[in-house]
Parts: structure tokens; sequence; C-alpha cells
């Protein structure tokens, strides 16, 4: 009589075999699993963190000292407005996410009222410049000198209607 029973070895390849088959599927999910809560959970701490930049205060280019040659077009009088009464537009000229939004905070902390936030024509401004209407020079110069940017011009570049009820804007370079 023949013995139709399965040996040994022929009951342990097809648990081996499913075993190899199960763990590849398995490191396989882990993989998808880990790649998920890094994606989900990467997205959720990038925004939570503060970027360094962030932290960091605007920094400007300090004025020099006015040279004997160096003679103003017009002479600066004293301002009609206080700080106050003097709205400042304030645009992002640098292309730096948040630049515009923290120099603001820098204006309100100097007593200056903000009409509006929001970006620059262009984003490749090196230098911060203080832009003011016509007949606000006085106020421009004060703004200037109380954010100690170096540059400030009349308005160029910049329409009246674009300044909207602001009499200053301020465009923050990236120095």
């Amino acid at each position: 009589m023949e013995n139709l029973a399965p040996t040994p070895e022929a009951l342990v390849r097809p648990w081996r075999k499913a075993a190899m088959v199960l763990s590849v599927v398995a490191a396989v999910e882990l993989a998808l699993l880990v790649s998920g809560g890094i994606v989900v959970f990467g997205r959720y701490l990038a925004h939570k963190r503060t970027p360094a930049a962030a932290t960091q205060p605007v920094k400007h280019a300090r004025k020099a000292a006015p040279s004997a040659k160096a003679a103003s077009p017009e002479p600066l009088g004293r301002p009609a407005l206080s700080r106050s009464e003097t709205y400042v537009l304030v645009l992002n000229g640098n292309g730096h996410a948040g630049a515009a939004g923290r120099e603001a905070k820098l204006v309100q902390a100097r007593g200056y009222p903000v009409a509006e936030i929001g970006n620059a024509g262009r984003a490749d401004y090196t230098r911060s410049v203080v832009i003011y209407r016509p007949g606000f020079r006085a106020e421009g110069a004060r703004f200037a000198d109380d954010l100690g940017i170096a540059l400030f011009k009349p308005l160029d570049g910049l329409t009246p209607a674009a300044m909207g009820r602001a009499q200053l804007a301020v465009v923050v370079g990236t120095g």
C-alpha cells in the first residue's frame, strides 16, 4: 500500500510562501502609512513653524550723514500731520512672504496707522524706500528717519489712486 499522506516538507512550503507574501504586503502598507503620516503631519508642522526670517526684525540701511554738496531740492519744513494722522501703505517689494506684514507691525509700533498692506508691482527691490504724496515731503522724511530708511522720494511708479487714503508708502526691500 502506498502512503498518500504528504511529507512534512510539503506541508511547510505553502506556509513559508504565504508568510513571505504577507510580510512583503505588510512592509508596503507600513511604507505607505509612514509616508502618508509625514505628508499630513509635515504640512501641519510646517504651518506651525515660524521661519527664522519672520522672527527677526526688518533691517534697513541707515542714513548716511548729509554731505555739504548734497542740497535737498526743497526745504523740509515741519510736518503738518502728526504720526497718528499720517496713513501709510506698506508694500512687499522683496518677494519674501510676510515681509510687508512684519514691516506693518513696525510702522504701527512707531505710531503710524497702516492704511493697507500689499505687494509692490515688482519683487526685486534691494533697498527699502519711502514714497510720499506731493505736499507730504516733511512727513516722508520724518517717517523714513523713524524707520531708519535711507531712501525717500516723491511718488514714483505709484499713482495717487493706488495710494488710497495713505499719504506715505513704504516698499520693503531686501536690505
